[in-house]
């Protein structure tokens, strides 16, 4: 349940929603236009689970500090609608989903038409705005929930490369560029004293990136990036050499290439304060801090081991899962053939002859009786074979009148049906003791198949 409280929070919550105050600073001058993408950030944050009245008051601030008057208005009422949606969600413990992109597209109704001869841009802007909302939930997610405990996911990575281009184009139109350089080559230095090399090459990545889009020289993106090979390269010598070297090379970028426009001692400084606080923290900090991340690090990788064995077992198992379920479906649909009545009674009529007639010895006696009589006899013996079927066995007074007439073995002829008749009958038990197992067999199977496919989910 989601409680709305002004009482003065911890320090920690303070810092957090600080940052986020600044964050909606520069996410607002990130464009040329100041666009207010602080709607955008302030939607993720809540979904992420932050306070939106509290988000909302930073939000509007952010607004007039960033010169954003004019719609400042249209954003007030955006921001109430959805304060007053995230509130509901929080009230009824539902988790917000992609049904939000229609609220915050209706929220931003008023912002589209607050300038009617400029609509078809506000509707652009909207809709960049509501795809920022949902981009971000994954960049705060990772930012304020996980940390860096840790590996970001691909998607998680793509959505921090987007946040952190705009948080520093919005740093670089709002501040001086003399302090943001300043951070900046800091950052590189500090990464690479204390990170692996594939970390301090994609963060100086990052850098020059929104350096090369506010400048318009694609050449700040290799600056900062030897920049951090001269870090990593020097480093593990001395990191007194690498400070000298980027001092160095810093104006080597300009006297060569003429990266910069200008090179005075406004640009040294910078350079130079940013190398002397490398310099000066002292090395136990920087190694205790590299201890912390190497044990994170091994921390993930084992959590990622773990994670994948996890997600490979799942996938064997639910393998399993389908190979029991086949069988249950295969057990199910196989049935074994069945003797139908009739044709159990004309085959055990048949048998009856064979075994008993045709070692009689008055066979060719009766054979001429047969001829004048054989279709009344085929059909009186299948009806004393019915008979025994009936009652389990047959006696003298069952047989028909055609074959005791005729028949001087009638004995050995009630003898051999009741002989049939018992071997019938044990046909159809083992016939029904096997359907039985086979539908066990086949409800076992399907039993297994959803524990095993339990298992994997």
């Amino acid at each position: 349940m989601f409680n709305i409280n002004f009482v003065k929070p911890a320090y920690k919550t303070v810092i957090e929603y600080l940052t986020i105050f600044f964050a909606f600073i520069f996410l607002n001058a990130s464009t040329p236009f100041l666009a207010p993408f602080s709607f955008s950030a302030f939607n993720a944050l809540s979904i992420s689970g932050f306070n939106p009245v509290i988000l909302g008051i930073l939000c509007v601030l952010s607004c007039l500090l960033t010169g954003l008057t004019k719609i400042v208005l249209p954003i007030t009422v955006a921001i109430f609608i959805m304060s007053l949606v995230f509130c509901f969600y929080r009230a009824k413990n539902i988790k917000p989903s992609f049904e939000l992109i229609i609220y915050i597209l209706l929220s931003l109704i008023y912002f589209i038409l607050s300038k009617a001869d400029n609509i078809y841009a506000l509707i652009v802007y909207a809709i960049i705005m509501t795809l920022l909302s949902f981009l971000g939930v994954g960049a705060c997610n990772f930012i304020f929930l996980k940390g860096i405990k840790y590996e970001p996911s691909a998607e998680e990575t793509i959505f921090l490369f987007l946040a952190f281009s705009l948080l520093m184009l919005g740093a670089l139109n709002t501040l001086p560029i003399f302090f943001v350089k300043i951070f900046v080559v800091y950052a590189v230095l500090f990464l690479s004293k204390c990170a692996g090399g594939t970390l301090t090459f994609c963060v100086s990545l990052l850098f020059g990136i929104p350096f090369s889009i506010y400048f318009s020289d694609i050449a700040y993106i290799a600056v900062f990036i030897l920049l951090a090979g001269i870090g990593l390269i020097f480093n593990p010598i001395t990191h007194y050499l690498s400070g000298v070297l980027i001092l160095f090379f810093d104006y080597l970028f300009f006297a060569l290439f003429w990266v910069y426009n200008s090179y005075g001692v406004y640009e040294f400084l910078s350079i130079l304060l940013s190398v002397s606080a490398f310099l000066i923290t002292p090395n136990k900090f920087y190694n205790k801090l590299k201890e912390y991340l190497c044990s994170k690090k091994s921390k993930t990788l084992i959590r990622k081991t773990v994670n994948e064995n996890l997600l490979l077992i799942k996938e064997r198992l639910y393998s399993v899962s389908e190979v029991f379920s086949e069988i249950s479906s295969a057990m199910c649909e196989f049935k074994k053939n069945e003797l139908k009545e009739d044709d159990a009674i004309k085959l055990i009529s048949e048998e009856t002859f064979k075994n008993c007639c045709i070692s009689c010895s008055s066979y060719f006696r009766c054979k001429e009786l047969r001829r004048n009589f054989s279709s009344q006899m085929k059909s009186d013996l299948n009806k004393f074979v019915k008979i025994g079927m009936a009652k389990g066995r047959v006696s003298f007074i069952d047989a028909p009148k055609s074959v005791t007439d005729c028949c001087t073995n009638v004995n050995g002829i009630i003898f051999a049906v009741n002989k049939e008749l018992s071997e019938y009958r044990n046909i159809l038990i083992d016939n029904d003791n096997f359907s039985l197992s086979r539908e066990l067999v086949s409800k076992q199977a399907e039993g297994v198949s959803e524990v095993l496919k339990n298992l994997a989910y």
